[in-house]
């Protein structure tokens, strides 16, 4: 990353007014009208030529249109309709907002964009850009709450008696969408091509899914082991060019311990 870059003055300012009222960090604000351009550059992205290219623009647009349709911002609609009901109480966006970040871990010491250790602030600098609430990043959780999340998906979308999707919705989202590419809907999937590199364990299934995430996170549901599989860490810290998790392949490692010792269980029971 370019260390010597500076903040533009018309685009970030050290306190907020009615202009500057984006929070990107503690004591940097973004102008708020800078976001109209954001979604400009979005909108008129030309489509890659080279075949497939993971990006986020599209969540960060389908947050434009979940929040048109539900008239509330993102991080409202998702407690209401989600995390309160599934008794999450620790999915939320922009943690630092409660005041309470005792069991919040710091996340990168920025010395380039936010210049700061960050702690209840999202890492994804776009997501921060946004205010820390945006459709592809910004979600902090403990494994306990995710796992009520995961297990909710894993049920074919309902838990404690609600319905939150229908089981149709669940396998749409959560199976291959394209025969050349293994990834679902705002999911990953195995690669079941031995000759390509997969995200997790060879022993998943092909029925699993779920994401992993840059800062050294995974989660994974695999319906025909009636499996979640959590791994919270934090790699980024004290910066993101610690590879280690990465390199030595620890959340695939630890997930086929587990796939062993459910087969090795199996095994003793037949």
């Amino acid at each position: 990353m370019n260390r010597t870059t500076v903040w533009r003055d018309d685009v970030y300012q050290p306190v907020s007014d009615l202009q500057f009222s984006v929070p990107v960090a503690p004591n940097l604000y973004l102008n708020h009208t800078y976001l109209d351009s954001m979604y400009h550059r979005i909108l008129n992205v030309k489509r890659h030529t080279r075949g497939y290219v993971y990006s986020d623009l599209n969540f960060l647009l389908l947050q434009r249109i979940q929040e048109r349709l539900t008239g509330q911002p993102m991080d409202r609609a998702v407690t209401r309709y989600f995390y309160k009901p599934l008794g999450a109480g620790s999915l939320m966006f922009n943690p630092w907002r409660t005041g309470k970040l005792d069991h919040v871990v710091p996340t990168e010491s920025d010395p380039v964009f936010r210049r700061q250790l960050l702690k209840g602030y999202v890492h994804d600098q776009t997501a921060a850009m946004m205010g820390g609430v945006a459709g592809h990043a910004g979600l902090f959780g403990n494994a306990n709450d995710l796992a009520k999340l995961m297990q909710m998906y894993l049920n074919g979308g309902e838990y404690g008696g609600h319905r939150f999707f229908n089981p149709e919705t669940i396998y749409f989202f959560s199976s291959q969408q394209h025969p050349e590419n293994r990834r679902g809907l705002g999911f990953d999937k195995p690669e079941m091509d031995p000759e390509k590199d997969t995200p997790v364990s060879r022993m998943a299934s092909e029925l699993s899914f779920g994401h992993s995430g840059f800062t050294g996170t995974i989660v994974w549901v695999d319906p025909t082991y009636d499996l979640i599989y959590i791994f919270l860490s934090n790699r980024i810290h004290p910066n993101q060019y610690n590879r280690k998790l990465i390199e030595n392949n620890v959340r695939t490692d630890i997930q086929e311990i587990i796939y062993r010792a459910i087969e090795d269980r199996q095994d003793s029971v037949e």
